[in-house]
């Protein structure tokens, strides 16, 4: 079974960690000639920001870049992958946390589902 895909007709497939170089997303089965909406998408990232305490201090700039399925702001009916680098990423501080599930993490429920 597939752990990060979902969808019979529209697929989507996610990848990448919070403390690697890049996360991202491949969206399948897009209609050709939609308009692609980077607006929506870098305001829904915004929304993504710390805004408590409990949150990362991290501050990470959350530029996406489109490297396929869209050309001259249209979708191509191609797959459209969406990368997300993560600029402020320091793998080694998760050391003494790598084997402790955390709040708001998938890792508790990917264990559980495999």
């Amino acid at each position: 079974m597939k752990s990060n895909s979902f969808g019979r007709y529209f697929g989507i497939t996610t990848f990448g960690e919070s403390h690697g170089k890049a996360i991202g997303v491949v969206l399948e089965d897009i209609k050709p000639g939609m308009k692609f909406p980077y607006e929506k998408i870098k305001k829904a990232l915004s929304e993504r920001r710390p805004k408590n305490k409990f949150s990362t201090k991290r501050i990470e700039e959350d530029e996406f870049e489109v490297i396929s399925g869209v050309f001259e702001g249209k979708t191509t009916g191609m797959p459209i992958c969406i990368l997300i680098y993560n600029k402020n990423q320091h793998s080694l501080d998760y050391g003494a946390i790598k084997d402790v599930f955390r709040p708001s993490h998938a890792d508790y429920t990917f264990y559980h589902k495999f």
